[in-house]
Protein backbone atom coordinates (compact mmCIF):
# COMPACT_ATOMS: atom_id res chain seq x y z
CA UNK A 1 0.00 0.00 0.00
CA UNK A 2 1.24 3.60 -1.12
CA UNK A 3 1.43 5.92 1.78
CA UNK A 4 -0.56 9.41 2.15
CA UNK A 5 2.72 11.35 0.85
CA UNK A 6 3.02 9.40 -1.44
CA UNK A 7 0.05 9.66 -3.40
CA UNK A 8 0.01 13.69 -2.33
CA UNK A 9 3.57 13.47 -4.20
CA UNK A 10 1.79 11.72 -7.47
CA UNK A 11 -0.97 14.15 -7.57
CA UNK A 12 1.08 17.41 -7.32
CA UNK A 13 3.03 15.21 -9.97
CA UNK A 14 0.04 14.86 -12.35
CA UNK A 15 -1.79 18.47 -11.42
CA UNK A 16 0.20 20.45 -14.02
CA UNK A 17 -1.13 18.21 -16.69
CA UNK A 18 -4.24 17.88 -15.48
CA UNK A 19 -4.57 21.87 -15.12
CA UNK A 20 -3.22 22.15 -19.04
CA UNK A 21 -5.84 19.75 -20.54
CA UNK A 22 -8.52 21.02 -18.73
CA UNK A 23 -7.81 24.54 -19.85
CA UNK A 24 -6.59 23.81 -23.32
CA UNK A 25 -9.28 20.60 -24.48
CA UNK A 26 -12.34 20.40 -22.13
CA UNK A 27 -12.18 24.31 -21.58
CA UNK A 28 -11.92 24.81 -25.63
CA UNK A 29 -14.91 22.33 -26.23
CA UNK A 30 -16.95 24.16 -23.34
CA UNK A 31 -16.56 27.48 -25.21
CA UNK A 32 -17.36 26.01 -28.47
CA UNK A 33 -20.53 24.53 -26.86
CA UNK A 34 -21.21 27.52 -25.79
CA UNK A 35 -20.40 29.36 -29.33
CA UNK A 36 -22.85 26.74 -31.34
CA UNK A 37 -25.42 28.37 -28.75
CA UNK A 38 -25.26 32.72 -30.35
CA UNK A 39 -25.70 33.84 -33.31
CA UNK A 40 -22.38 35.01 -34.01
CA UNK A 41 -21.03 34.69 -37.60
CA UNK A 42 -24.44 35.39 -39.48
CA UNK A 43 -23.63 38.50 -39.89
CA UNK A 44 -20.22 38.38 -41.54
CA UNK A 45 -19.63 42.18 -41.31
CA UNK A 46 -19.74 42.36 -37.59
CA UNK A 47 -18.37 38.82 -37.02
CA UNK A 48 -15.08 39.88 -36.75
CA UNK A 49 -15.25 42.94 -35.56
CA UNK A 50 -13.97 43.54 -32.04
CA UNK A 51 -16.70 43.31 -29.64
CA UNK A 52 -19.55 42.04 -32.50
CA UNK A 53 -23.14 41.96 -30.78
CA UNK A 54 -23.70 38.01 -30.06
CA UNK A 55 -27.29 36.95 -28.97
CA UNK A 56 -28.27 33.74 -27.52
CA UNK A 57 -30.47 31.41 -29.68
CA UNK A 58 -30.36 28.20 -27.74
CA UNK A 59 -30.24 25.33 -29.93
CA UNK A 60 -31.86 27.12 -33.10
CA UNK A 61 -28.49 26.43 -34.75
CA UNK A 62 -28.73 22.41 -34.13
CA UNK A 63 -31.91 22.56 -35.80
CA UNK A 64 -31.12 24.56 -38.64
CA UNK A 65 -28.28 22.67 -39.02
CA UNK A 66 -30.47 18.91 -39.04
CA UNK A 67 -33.61 20.31 -41.22
CA UNK A 68 -31.52 22.74 -43.51
CA UNK A 69 -30.42 20.33 -46.06
CA UNK A 70 -30.20 22.36 -49.20
CA UNK A 71 -27.91 25.09 -47.34
CA UNK A 72 -25.98 23.01 -44.73
CA UNK A 73 -25.48 19.30 -45.58
CA UNK A 74 -24.65 18.28 -42.63
CA UNK A 75 -27.10 15.30 -42.04
CA UNK A 76 -26.49 13.69 -45.45
CA UNK A 77 -22.30 13.93 -44.26
CA UNK A 78 -23.30 12.77 -40.84
CA UNK A 79 -24.88 9.70 -42.04
CA UNK A 80 -22.03 9.16 -44.65
CA UNK A 81 -19.41 9.61 -41.97
CA UNK A 82 -21.39 7.17 -39.56
CA UNK A 83 -21.76 3.82 -42.24
CA UNK A 84 -17.76 4.76 -43.61
CA UNK A 85 -16.46 4.82 -40.05
CA UNK A 86 -18.79 1.34 -39.11
CA UNK A 87 -17.81 -0.80 -42.09
CA UNK A 88 -14.41 0.72 -42.23
CA UNK A 89 -13.72 -0.18 -38.64
CA UNK A 90 -15.35 -3.57 -39.21
CA UNK A 91 -13.32 -4.34 -42.00
CA UNK A 92 -10.20 -3.05 -40.16
CA UNK A 93 -11.02 -5.08 -37.52
CA UNK A 94 -11.59 -7.84 -39.23
CA UNK A 95 -8.64 -8.14 -41.72
CA UNK A 96 -6.53 -7.68 -38.79
CA UNK A 97 -7.81 -10.49 -37.13
CA UNK A 98 -7.01 -12.69 -40.12
CA UNK A 99 -3.42 -11.23 -40.33
CA UNK A 100 -3.57 -12.28 -36.85
CA UNK A 101 -4.14 -15.69 -37.44
CA UNK A 102 -1.64 -16.03 -40.04
CA UNK A 103 0.74 -15.20 -38.24
CA UNK A 104 0.01 -16.98 -34.97
CA UNK A 105 0.10 -20.14 -37.66
CA UNK A 106 2.60 -22.07 -39.05
CA UNK A 107 2.10 -21.51 -42.63
CA UNK A 108 4.38 -21.76 -46.20
CA UNK A 109 6.64 -18.72 -46.30
CA UNK A 110 6.08 -17.53 -42.76
CA UNK A 111 9.39 -15.68 -42.27
CA UNK A 112 9.15 -13.96 -45.04
CA UNK A 113 5.20 -13.13 -44.10
CA UNK A 114 6.28 -12.19 -41.06
CA UNK A 115 8.82 -10.04 -42.32
CA UNK A 116 6.79 -8.15 -44.36
CA UNK A 117 4.07 -7.42 -42.46
CA UNK A 118 6.16 -6.17 -39.39
CA UNK A 119 8.87 -4.33 -41.49
CA UNK A 120 6.63 -1.47 -42.19
CA UNK A 121 6.21 -1.15 -38.44
CA UNK A 122 9.81 -1.06 -37.86
CA UNK A 123 10.40 2.61 -39.71
CA UNK A 124 9.94 5.97 -38.89
CA UNK A 125 6.80 7.78 -41.41
CA UNK A 126 9.40 9.58 -42.88
CA UNK A 127 11.39 6.99 -43.94
CA UNK A 128 8.14 5.14 -45.28
CA UNK A 129 6.65 8.49 -46.68
CA UNK A 130 9.99 8.92 -48.72
CA UNK A 131 9.95 5.29 -49.91
CA UNK A 132 6.46 5.76 -51.40
CA UNK A 133 6.63 9.57 -52.43
CA UNK A 134 10.10 7.73 -54.43
CA UNK A 135 7.93 4.87 -55.69
CA UNK A 136 4.87 7.38 -56.91
CA UNK A 137 7.10 9.94 -58.34
CA UNK A 138 6.27 10.36 -61.97
CA UNK A 139 9.69 10.51 -63.50
CA UNK A 140 10.99 7.05 -61.50
CA UNK A 141 10.11 4.94 -59.13
CA UNK A 142 7.29 2.72 -60.66
CA UNK A 143 6.87 4.33 -63.71
CA UNK A 144 10.69 3.82 -64.23
CA UNK A 145 10.47 -0.19 -63.88
CA UNK A 146 9.55 -0.40 -67.58
CA UNK A 147 12.67 1.20 -69.17
CA UNK A 148 14.62 -0.17 -66.60
CA UNK A 149 13.84 -3.64 -67.04
CA UNK A 150 12.19 -4.47 -70.48
CA UNK A 151 14.19 -1.33 -72.35
CA UNK A 152 10.33 0.56 -72.49
CA UNK A 153 10.09 3.79 -72.20
CA UNK A 154 9.08 5.62 -69.52
CA UNK A 155 5.29 5.57 -68.09
CA UNK A 156 3.92 9.07 -67.27
CA UNK A 157 1.04 8.52 -64.94
CA UNK A 158 0.30 11.05 -62.06
CA UNK A 159 -0.43 8.71 -59.01
CA UNK A 160 -1.23 11.25 -56.25
CA UNK A 161 -3.00 13.91 -58.92
CA UNK A 162 -4.08 12.23 -61.89
CA UNK A 163 -7.87 13.27 -62.74
CA UNK A 164 -7.95 10.90 -65.26
CA UNK A 165 -7.87 7.58 -63.02
CA UNK A 166 -9.94 7.23 -60.07
CA UNK A 167 -10.98 4.99 -57.82
CA UNK A 168 -14.92 5.12 -57.16
CA UNK A 169 -16.72 3.92 -54.28
CA UNK A 170 -20.44 3.54 -54.18
CA UNK A 171 -22.37 2.78 -50.77
CA UNK A 172 -24.53 -0.34 -52.63
CA UNK A 173 -21.18 -1.44 -53.21
CA UNK A 174 -20.58 -2.32 -49.35
CA UNK A 175 -22.69 -5.68 -49.41
CA UNK A 176 -20.66 -7.10 -52.09
CA UNK A 177 -17.94 -6.23 -50.58
CA UNK A 178 -18.26 -7.57 -47.49
CA UNK A 179 -19.84 -11.01 -49.12
CA UNK A 180 -16.35 -11.25 -50.86
CA UNK A 181 -14.72 -10.90 -47.48
CA UNK A 182 -17.35 -13.81 -46.27
CA UNK A 183 -16.60 -16.03 -48.45
CA UNK A 184 -12.79 -15.87 -48.01
CA UNK A 185 -13.27 -16.40 -43.98
CA UNK A 186 -15.13 -19.27 -44.89
CA UNK A 187 -13.20 -21.14 -46.73
CA UNK A 188 -9.91 -20.27 -44.98
CA UNK A 189 -11.80 -22.22 -42.27
CA UNK A 190 -13.07 -24.79 -44.19
CA UNK A 191 -9.75 -25.50 -45.50
CA UNK A 192 -8.03 -25.69 -41.92
CA UNK A 193 -11.07 -27.84 -40.99
CA UNK A 194 -10.45 -30.14 -43.88
CA UNK A 195 -6.85 -30.55 -43.14
CA UNK A 196 -7.88 -31.52 -39.68
CA UNK A 197 -10.23 -34.34 -41.22
CA UNK A 198 -13.44 -32.71 -39.31
CA UNK A 199 -15.92 -33.55 -42.40
CA UNK A 200 -19.24 -31.76 -40.45
CA UNK A 201 -17.80 -28.17 -39.90
CA UNK A 202 -16.73 -28.49 -43.77
CA UNK A 203 -19.92 -29.44 -44.73
CA UNK A 204 -21.38 -26.75 -42.26
CA UNK A 205 -19.08 -23.82 -43.77
CA UNK A 206 -19.50 -24.93 -47.66
CA UNK A 207 -23.18 -24.58 -46.93
CA UNK A 208 -22.77 -20.97 -45.71
CA UNK A 209 -20.55 -20.44 -48.45
CA UNK A 210 -23.05 -21.60 -50.82
CA UNK A 211 -25.62 -19.66 -49.07
CA UNK A 212 -23.58 -16.25 -49.46
CA UNK A 213 -22.74 -17.31 -53.47
CA UNK A 214 -26.82 -17.46 -53.81
CA UNK A 215 -27.10 -13.86 -52.05
CA UNK A 216 -24.18 -12.35 -54.46
CA UNK A 217 -26.33 -13.98 -57.53
CA UNK A 218 -29.38 -13.16 -56.39
CA UNK A 219 -28.02 -9.35 -56.04
CA UNK A 220 -26.61 -9.73 -59.19
CA UNK A 221 -29.76 -10.85 -60.94
CA UNK A 222 -31.81 -8.29 -59.21
CA UNK A 223 -29.30 -5.39 -60.24
CA UNK A 224 -28.17 -6.20 -63.57
CA UNK A 225 -30.36 -9.00 -65.42
CA UNK A 226 -33.63 -8.07 -64.24
CA UNK A 227 -33.81 -4.73 -65.08
CA UNK A 228 -32.37 -4.93 -68.77
CA UNK A 229 -34.81 -8.37 -69.21
CA UNK A 230 -38.18 -5.83 -68.36
CA UNK A 231 -36.60 -3.10 -70.34
CA UNK A 232 -39.07 -3.05 -73.12
CA UNK A 233 -37.27 -2.87 -76.45
CA UNK A 234 -37.02 0.09 -78.59
CA UNK A 235 -39.35 0.06 -81.14
CA UNK A 236 -37.99 0.75 -84.68
CA UNK A 237 -38.98 3.94 -86.55
CA UNK A 238 -41.93 2.98 -89.53
CA UNK A 239 -40.20 5.77 -91.44
CA UNK A 240 -38.11 4.80 -94.66
CA UNK A 241 -34.70 5.66 -94.67
CA UNK A 242 -33.87 8.04 -96.98
CA UNK A 243 -31.58 7.23 -100.10
CA UNK A 244 -28.53 9.06 -100.45
CA UNK A 245 -27.55 8.74 -105.03
CA UNK A 246 -24.01 9.29 -105.65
Amino acid sequence: MRSPRDRLIAFFMLLPSLVLLAIFVYGFIGQTIQTSTTDWGRDQATALAEDPPIKSVGLENYENLMTDLLEFPFRNALVNTFFFTVFFVGGAIVLGFLLALLLDQRIAGEGLFRTTFLFPMALSFVVTGTIWRWMLQPSGGINALPERMLGLGVLDFQWTNSREVRLPFQWHEVPQYLTYLGLAVLGFLAFNALLARRWRPVGILAALAVGLVALQALEFWENTIWPRWMTPPRKRSSRPRATTWR
